[in-house]
């Protein structure tokens, strides 16, 4: 195990921050009229901050051995157990009164459509209450919108998360890293914008005003462990026709507010170059781009070919890296960062891709593939000083002991590739993707393989081990840069704790 480690790709934002009915309907394929029932339900609950959510979930998991290895039916038992809990305490809250109301009429809602006249006698009379027909009733409802669904689980599990408050996920997330490191993690937590691409008429929050602001408190009350990326959104811009000069003045707010670099999410309908419809995200990426870059800003892009996507099957492709080598091509000292590092198992254009568990041999059809985007990956981070990759969310590795290997023996082989201007060893790095769907309940697991991977003789990667889990994190976001930009909107008594963590003070 290493002594410090890094996760550059988390979250720990809610339902208040996301379309989460979009996102259910367009991304995952569930009908409309469910998915927006399903929203309107997390964000009765969600938007009461001071829930027990422990006291849910604990309550729930009474006399479970583990919820991942439960069948799926306890496994639908839990959730409605989970949302049994917290509508009660919503319903009997001193000061949720308009939640309360929101919450009964959802309810309601959900009885007419899926439920029968004798399920639910009075909602207030079941909540809460052992067998409850509420209980039945919503066990029901989630059955019928994620049984059919590619994942309905894990993407069940992702939902639940958007319950929360962000107190308690920042919580949640250190808990894992403390439990090993103590006070010697970093953690990374990525915004995302979803409106614009989404076509969402109103979020909660808003973007500017509101959720900036608001993660820029969790950073400040995490004791140095958590820093925050916003996100830059083309559509935004476009939809918004802002000029040259505001969009910079955007990028500026968000650094003023202590962000470190910005997000960039293709899947989500735009490319990083090469946009050919509508024509003006082209001069909109172009002015972005060339002001990180100028400044030494980090990017993070998601990189593979699922995700997010406002066109399933479609907009997924907008991440092939062939759209980084072009605008890579205009800025070629723009500090990036692959997640996924191109990913594992997926599909793309239809076809499956075995991304870095690609078998054979060193240029074997699997890895060569033109839908390969791990291949196309490491061949940039060898070309540019300053393209970087991260490897969450591999779950594959965590599930197949094949897999896993086959992952261990593709890396070995990339890091001893010879050719290009610079090392592969010096570019890859560690990330979770937490709160994501399979990283949800699994992120003690996914720790644990990757510190297996990286430490055991037998890998052969223990060589690189320290640079993987934070080395290289350290020059990828610019930190004694950022830190000493950031001591003016965090406060000193932040940056040094930042610094502690990671051994820079």
């Amino acid at each position: 195990m290493t002594d410090k480690i890094i996760d550059l790709h988390t979250h720990v934002f809610n339902s208040a921050y996301v379309p989460l009915g979009e996102i259910i309907n367009k991304s995952w394929g569930i009908n409309r009229p469910t998915a927006f029932i399903l929203e309107k339900l997390v964000n009765a609950i969600a938007r009461t901050s001071d829930l027990d959510y422990s006291r849910a979930f604990k309550l729930a998991s009474h006399g479970r051995k583990s919820l991942v290895h439960d069948d799926l039916n306890s496994q639908y038992d839990f959730y409605s157990e989970v949302l049994d809990d917290l509508c009660s305490q919503v319903l009997n809250h001193p000061n949720a009164s308009e939640q309360s109301l929101v919450l009964t009429q959802t309810l309601e809602e959900i009885e007419f459509i899926y439920g029968d006249e004798t399920e639910v006698e009075d909602i207030h009379k079941g909540i809460g209450n052992l067998f409850s027909k509420t209980r039945n009733l919503l066990k029901k409802f989630l059955m019928k919108a994620f049984s059919k669904v590619e994942q309905g689980i894990d993407k069940l599990d992702f939902v639940f998360k958007m319950l929360c408050s962000e107190t308690y996920l920042v919580d949640q997330l250190r808990g894992y890293y403390k439990s090993q490191y103590t006070e010697n993690y970093l953690l990374i937590h990525l915004m995302m914008d979803m409106q614009y691409p989404f076509n969402a008429k109103k979020m909660k929050l808003d973007f500017d005003s509101e959720q900036i602001p608001r993660m820029k408190r969790l950073a400040m009350l995490s004791e140095g462990s958590l820093i925050g990326f916003s996100a830059f959104c083309p559509l935004r811009a476009y939809k918004k026709r802002l000029s040259a000069e505001e969009i910079i003045s955007r990028v500026e707010t968000s650094l003023a507010a202590g962000m470190c670099g910005f997000k960039f999410y293709p899947p989500m309908g735009y490319r990083p170059c090469e946009n050919d419809a509508p024509l003006e995200l082209e001069a909109i990426t172009d002015v972005f781009f060339d002001y990180c870059e100028s400044h030494a800003i980090p990017i993070f892009t998601h990189c593979t070919p699922a995700g997010f996507e406002v066109e399933k099957g479609k907009s997924g492709a907008n991440a092939h890296p062939k759209y980084w080598q072009a605008r890579l091509d205009k800025n070629p000292n723009l500090i990036l960062c692959f997640g996924h590092a191109g990913g594992g198992r997926r599909i793309a254009e239809g076809e499956e891709v075995q991304g870095w568990l690609a078998s054979g041999g060193l240029d074997s059809d699997e890895w060569t593939h033109q839908n390969n985007y791990a291949r196309c990956v490491a061949n940039l981070c060898r070309e540019y000083e300053s393209v970087y990759c991260e490897f969450g969310y591999l779950h594959e590795v965590m599930n197949s002991e094949d897999d896993k290997n086959r992952f261990v023996t593709r890396l070995s082989m990339e890091l001893m590739r010879e050719g290009g201007s610079y090392s592969l060893s010096d570019k890859i790095m560690y990330g979770s993707d937490w709160h994501m769907p399979d990283m949800i309940n699994d992120l003690d697991d996914y720790i644990d393989v990757m510190q297996q991977i990286f430490t055991e003789s037998g890998s052969g990667l223990s060589d690189v081990k320290n640079r993987f889990f934070y080395e290289n994190a350290l020059k990828y976001l610019n930190l004694e840069s950022y830190l000493s930009r950031a001591k003016y909107s965090m406060g000193e008594s932040y940056c040094e704790s930042v610094a502690k963590r990671v051994g820079l003070s």
